[in-house]
């Protein structure tokens, strides 16, 4: 497997800063019986690049590049048309032109060969800025881009597959029901995890990160992962660093990382003064914990939960039909489209975000960072094959083991039983 590369923090110690999205403003995220969300973002990355220096946002970018699916004005920053002397006009909704790919003969054009094209361009730009990058969920690249992702180290500090890889049992996988283990379980989301690594390694996209709020991340980090950034808010802020620190630790990482999805997880109202405190008081805990990298996954440019007050207002869709097709949410867009500009970076609330974060910012480059890691006097062990399904917040019967659902419906003893609650004594205790 390639090498990791070194990641050489800034003379504050810390890396710290928001998740930049490529956006499709305008467009159904996503629908269902407890929620629907659209998208109201309408800054691109490369202008949040620049308001991340001129707000003050931290010394580091979190690019999700999607590769913009079926939108065509995010397909074409994702491709970097702009730097053929394509202009893709935005999206009309009301009158449902500009919208598909198949409106323009460009892509099909440079689809392949240009894919990844604007993600070089915006790690590169970032860098110019004096800003460090990391990268999640960046799909397709052509390797004429990837291959020179790596050569931008140390700025760029590596790639992130999130929340790719789980437990759950399908129909498709090897082994029949009856023969599941816990270790062929465990065998067979470490060789996928592995083979993947191994693809993105070769395909130049250096150091292997992995976020999510699971338990099993020690799996992922024997797959070879070269740093973790385990998903905060979601559960209780100690257990998760001790799991991150001790990691690190054991296989010798270097650094371990946050991953902060307050807006999400703040577990308190938006109208509460204190709900954005929240993120201050998450920001210095992990600080405090050794974190060495902390990103802020949503909130500073646009609001994307549910739970954001003006995106109750929007058209609610019980029926789940994802962000297509079109015809099934486009009557509702225009009056979607009524609410964005208070879940747009301009809102009270993205504002509140970026006050935070430049708030801490200031704080971490007047008071630098210790290096190494907190003095620790106990340690916890955690057995092998334990596919705990906690999220860390306590032991709950209606847990899965691994999250393998579809098992638990067919053999009650993949439901969390005596061994998974002994965790509650260490949530009591700790």
């Amino acid at each position: 497997m390639s090498k990791r590369y070194k990641i050489e923090l800034p003379a504050c110690g810390l890396l710290v800063g928001n998740a930049i999205y490529n956006t499709y403003a305008g467009y159904l995220m996503g629908s269902g019986y407890t929620y629907t969300s659209w998208a109201a973002d309408s800054s691109t990355p490369l202008e949040l690049i620049d308001l991340t220096v001129k707000e003050n946002q931290g010394n580091i970018v979190q690019l999700w590049w999607f590769d913009g699916g079926s939108r065509p004005q995010t397909k074409a920053r994702y491709l970097a048309l702009e730097d053929v002397g394509i202009t893709i006009p935005a999206p009309d909704f009301k009158n449902a032109k500009n919208m598909k790919l198949t409106d323009f003969d460009c892509f099909e054009k440079y689809g392949t060969e240009r894919a990844g094209a604007g993600v070089l361009k915006s790690l590169r730009y970032a860098q110019e800025q004096g800003l460090y990058t990391t990268m999640i969920y960046c799909e397709g690249v052509n390797p004429v881009y990837s291959k020179k992702f790596e050569t931008l180290s140390p700025s760029y500090i590596g790639y992130d597959f999130g929340e790719k890889f789980t437990f759950r049992f399908d129909s498709e996988n090897a082994f029949g029901v009856q023969g599941v283990t816990l270790k062929s379980l465990a065998d067979d989301f470490v060789a996928r995890v592995s083979a993947h690594i191994q693809e993105r390694k070769e395909a130049g996209y250096g150091n292997i990160c992995c976020t999510s709020c699971n338990f099993y991340m020690d799996y992922e980090v024997v797959a070879g992962v070269d740093f973790t950034m385990f998903e905060d808010c979601t559960c209780e802020l100690n257990l998760a660093t001790a799991l991150s620190r001790g990691l690190c630790k054991q296989y010798d990482l270097g650094i371990w990382g946050s991953h902060i999805a307050n807006e999400y997880y703040a577990w308190i109202p938006w109208d509460n003064p204190y709900r954005f405190e929240t993120l201050r008081a998450e920001l210095y805990l992990k600080y405090l914990a050794g974190a060495k990298v902390i990103i802020s996954e949503s909130g500073a440019w646009h609001c994307q939960s549910a739970g954001a007050p003006e995106m109750g207002k929007t058209p609610r869709i019980v029926k789940p039909i994802g962000p297509t097709p079109d015809e099934q949410w486009l009557p509702y867009a225009e009056e979607a489209q009524k609410y964005f500009k208070d879940m747009d970076r301009d809102s009270q609330y993205c504002r509140n975000y970026r006050r935070i974060m430049s708030d801490f910012y200031d704080y971490v480059k007047t008071n630098g960072t210790p290096e190494g890691q907190p003095e620790v006097s106990i340690a916890i062990a955690k057995g092998n094959y334990d596919l705990s399904s906690l999220s860390l917040d306590g032991y709950n019967m209606c847990h899965v083991i691994g999250g393998a659902q579809a098992l638990a419906d067919q053999d009650q003893r993949w439901f969390s039983g005596q061994p998974e609650k002994g965790w509650q004594i260490a949530c009591d205790v700790f």
